[in-house]
């Protein structure tokens, strides 16, 4: 269940509204103790792109890339130093994709593939 002001991410594109699968709006209302939800979507000018009543399942808890990197730099790192990190905007609803480098590992390059955390 998802609290007013609360933010989240669509799990699937709503075309008729413009709208792709993980694009981030604000809940502005709960009904029916969270049988469904108004959530608001705005333009980067913060004029509102759409304000649609959504069901649980047409959402999901927000969680942003620092946020996974925090969380993932809490996890045993074996491969050595990490040169760079590249971070995919959205690979799917339930996956973040990482690609690593190293100095100090015979690996080149590998790319991980983490389950989405909820919140």
């Amino acid at each position: 269940m998802y609290n007013e002001f609360d933010i989240v991410e669509l799990t699937h594109d709503i075309l008729e509204d413009n709208l792709k699968e993980g694009e981030s709006g604000t809940i502005v209302d709960i009904y029916r103790n969270g049988k469904a939800y108004e959530v608001e979507f705005v333009n980067p000018d913060g004029t509102t792109k759409a304000l649609l009543t959504l069901m649980p399942e047409d959402i999901r808890a927000y969680t942003s890339k620092d946020e996974y990197a925090s969380r993932l730099f809490n996890a045993p790192i074996s491969l050595g130093t990490v040169s760079s990190m590249t971070f995919d905007t959205v690979v799917n609803n339930d996956e973040l994709r990482i690609t690593t480098k190293t100095f100090e590992s015979k690996i080149d390059k590998k790319e991980f593939r983490y389950p989405t955390i909820p919140l």
